[in-house]
Protein backbone atom coordinates (compact mmCIF):
# COMPACT_ATOMS: atom_id res chain seq x y z
CA UNK A 1 0.00 0.00 0.00
CA UNK A 2 1.32 3.44 -0.92
CA UNK A 3 0.09 6.50 0.98
CA UNK A 4 0.63 9.94 -0.57
CA UNK A 5 0.40 12.53 2.19
CA UNK A 6 -0.03 16.27 1.85
CA UNK A 7 3.10 18.39 1.78
CA UNK A 8 4.53 19.19 5.20
CA UNK A 9 4.78 22.84 6.25
CA UNK A 10 6.37 24.64 9.17
CA UNK A 11 4.45 23.87 12.36
CA UNK A 12 3.92 27.55 13.11
CA UNK A 13 2.26 28.00 9.70
CA UNK A 14 -0.45 25.41 10.34
CA UNK A 15 -3.23 27.98 10.20
CA UNK A 16 -6.32 25.94 9.45
CA UNK A 17 -7.78 22.65 10.53
CA UNK A 18 -6.95 21.03 7.19
CA UNK A 19 -3.24 21.90 7.46
CA UNK A 20 -3.14 20.80 11.12
CA UNK A 21 -4.69 17.41 10.39
CA UNK A 22 -2.62 16.96 7.21
CA UNK A 23 0.56 17.48 9.24
CA UNK A 24 -0.49 14.98 11.90
CA UNK A 25 -1.62 12.46 9.29
CA UNK A 26 1.80 12.72 7.60
CA UNK A 27 3.58 12.15 10.92
CA UNK A 28 1.34 9.17 11.68
CA UNK A 29 1.99 7.77 8.22
CA UNK A 30 5.75 7.94 8.86
CA UNK A 31 5.33 6.05 12.14
CA UNK A 32 3.23 3.35 10.46
CA UNK A 33 5.30 3.00 7.27
CA UNK A 34 7.61 0.12 6.43
CA UNK A 35 9.55 2.34 3.99
CA UNK A 36 9.29 6.12 3.51
CA UNK A 37 9.77 7.82 0.12
CA UNK A 38 10.83 11.40 0.78
CA UNK A 39 10.42 13.82 -2.12
CA UNK A 40 12.91 16.70 -2.41
CA UNK A 41 12.66 19.57 -4.92
CA UNK A 42 16.13 19.99 -6.50
CA UNK A 43 15.33 23.48 -7.81
CA UNK A 44 15.34 25.00 -4.31
CA UNK A 45 17.74 24.62 -1.36
CA UNK A 46 16.93 21.97 1.22
CA UNK A 47 14.64 23.67 3.74
CA UNK A 48 14.45 23.42 7.51
CA UNK A 49 11.13 21.61 7.05
CA UNK A 50 12.87 19.02 4.84
CA UNK A 51 15.60 18.60 7.45
CA UNK A 52 13.05 18.23 10.26
CA UNK A 53 11.10 15.68 8.23
CA UNK A 54 14.29 13.70 7.54
CA UNK A 55 15.04 13.84 11.26
CA UNK A 56 11.59 12.46 12.08
CA UNK A 57 12.10 9.63 9.59
CA UNK A 58 15.51 8.84 11.12
CA UNK A 59 14.13 9.05 14.66
CA UNK A 60 11.48 6.48 13.73
CA UNK A 61 14.30 4.27 12.31
CA UNK A 62 12.52 3.96 8.97
CA UNK A 63 14.30 3.01 5.75
CA UNK A 64 13.99 5.88 3.27
CA UNK A 65 14.04 6.23 -0.50
CA UNK A 66 15.10 9.76 -1.38
CA UNK A 67 13.28 10.96 -4.51
CA UNK A 68 14.60 14.14 -6.13
CA UNK A 69 12.37 15.89 -8.64
CA UNK A 70 13.05 18.90 -10.90
CA UNK A 71 16.64 17.67 -11.21
CA UNK A 72 16.84 19.19 -14.68
CA UNK A 73 16.18 22.66 -13.21
CA UNK A 74 18.90 22.48 -10.55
Amino acid sequence: VVIDTAGVRKTRKLDGDIEYYSHHRAMRSIRRADVVAMLIDASVPVSQVDKALAGEIAEQLKPVVLVVNKWDLA
